[in-house]
């Protein structure tokens, strides 16, 4: 595997892979597996796009994220 490309020229997704700079889009984004999901990802160095249908609870969870959106 070269710069996450594997010998078929697929992406590969795994424990090592690295995530600086890369997007990530989440649904349901406002709560439980989503918010954690969005949190997991800014902390590791993605950018996210959030999707969700409650407004309040996206705008708490975009303020308490570990980095700028």
């Amino acid at each position: 595997m070269i710069g996450g490309l594997s010998s078929a020229g697929r992406t590969s997704y795994g424990p090592g892979m690295q995530w600086n700079d890369r997007w990530v889009l989440i649904t349901g984004a406002s709560s439980g597996f989503g918010a954690a999901a969005a949190e997991a990802f800014t902390r590791a160095g993605a950018h996210v796009l959030l999707g969700a249908r409650r407004r309040d609870r996206l705008a708490h969870l975009v303020s308490d994220l570990p980095r700028p959106l």
